[in-house]
């Protein structure tokens, strides 16, 4: 079972460079908090995105963004957002 404090400290440094963070990063976030007892989903939808659940809070991340691997600032803080709702980050 993954270490919480260990997926706190990855979510807050996500938090600490939110212009330069690519999707597989978070999907370990979401995959750890899967394996430490959250329910949570991720579906693709078209080419490019990706909807993301956790429990019952839902973000979804476009990775339509021609000649960089980066998110967009816009969706790393969808995911900060919920992070934040399930008390796993502080702002």
């Amino acid at each position: 079972m993954p270490d919480e404090d260990k997926i706190k400290r990855r979510i807050a440094e996500i938090a600490g460079r939110i212009k330069n963070v690519r999707l597989g990063e978070i999907h370990w976030v979401i995959e750890q908090l899967g394996q430490s007892g959250h329910t949570v989903r991720f579906r693709k939808y078209g080419d490019h995105g990706t909807m993301f659940t956790v429990g019952t809070h839902q973000f979804g991340i476009c990775t339509h963004n021609r000649g960089a691997s980066q998110l967009k600032p816009y969706y790393v803080n969808q995911f900060l957002k919920v992070m934040i709702e399930l008390g796993l980050y502080d702002d």
